[in-house]
């Protein structure tokens, strides 16, 4: 049976609705398939983007730290350096006034004369020779002579060695020479520099190196405390009981016991081991702080 034309119409309609229908329902898919992808990719761009900008962030914050740290470096640099400035030009002027003052030292008699004693046997102690001569001023010569005397018999008893020691009447020190004394070996070729001005620029050499690490000398009075330093040659020891070596050229400081270089201490252990000697007759025998298997010192040092 044949359609009739009506009929024909309702069903082409049924088959365009149902397909603009389908068409319908797949454009919606698609777009919430692309809707989907969008979202996605948007994400992911945005967390990129976002883990650049922290990154960024951080990068600028470390740099930023790290021109702060540079900052306060250079800041602390300059603070030190003003500091050391200040403190050389201190020591500048603390060492102009000591050199104003060390003729001010030999006026109290019994002062100096307490320092010559000190002097005189470090003096001895470092060199260790069996025969010795002291250079001293014109106007000391009394009091070296008696700070000599005491000196030798501390000595031998300090070193089981017997010691001529003469003072040089012929050539003395000049005249504007603050104090204390030059000693020398037998031969005159070997001398420790003991007078205020030699001391003084050890001193002053050590302060200006920040060698603050030993008690020195100091004429303030005895068993004054100064600075420390450390010595620069190496001395023979037999006399203490250590090996003999080659002395090298340069500051007779300081006498090893081991014949090597070392620690000691110098007028102030044995300023305070002669003065305990005036009471107890002979310094303190110890394994002190001379570098040595035994030190002359009865300060505790």
């Amino acid at each position: 049976m044949a359609l009739s034309d009506a009929d024909v119409q309702k069903q082409i309609k049924h088959m365009m609705a149902f397909i603009e229908q389908e068409a319908n329902e797949k454009a919606e898919e698609i777009d919430a398939k692309a809707e989907e992808e969008f979202n996605i990719e948007k994400g992911r761009l945005v967390q990129t983007q976002r883990l650049k900008i922290m990154e960024y962030y951080e990068k600028k914050e470390k740099q930023i730290e790290q021109q702060k740290k540079i900052q306060m470096s250079n800041l602390m640099n300059q603070a030190r350096l003003k500091v050391l400035r200040a403190r050389d030009d201190l020591i500048t002027d603390l060492l102009n006034e000591a050199k104003q003052r060390l003729s001010k030292v030999v006026k109290d008699t019994t002062r100096y004369q307490v320092l010559l004693d000190g002097l005189v046997l470090q003096g001895m102690y470092q060199l260790l020779e069996p025969r010795m001569v002291v250079r001293c001023r014109k106007q000391d010569f009394p009091l070296v002579k008696a700070a000599v005397q005491k000196a030798i018999p501390m000595y031998k008893i300090a070193t089981k060695k017997d010691a001529d020691v003469q003072i040089d009447q012929e050539a003395y020190l000049p005249e504007d020479t603050a104090g204390g004394v030059e000693i020398y070996n037998g031969d005159r070729k070997i001398k420790v520099s003991n007078t205020l001005e030699s001391r003084l620029d050890l001193i002053a050499q050590q302060v200006r190196g920040g060698a603050w690490e030993w008690a020195g000398p100091c004429c303030s009075g005895p068993g004054a405390l100064s600075v420390r330093t450390h010595f620069s040659l190496k001395g023979r020891a037999s006399a203490l009981g250590g090996s003999s070596s080659p002395r090298p050229s340069g500051r007779r400081d300081q006498v090893c016991g081991r014949g090597g270089w070392g620690w000691c201490t110098q007028e102030v252990a044995l300023r305070r081991a002669l003065l305990t000697a005036g009471k107890s007759g002979a310094p303190t025998y110890r394994r002190g702080d001379l570098g040595s298997e035994q030190g002359f010192c009865s300060s505790g040092f």
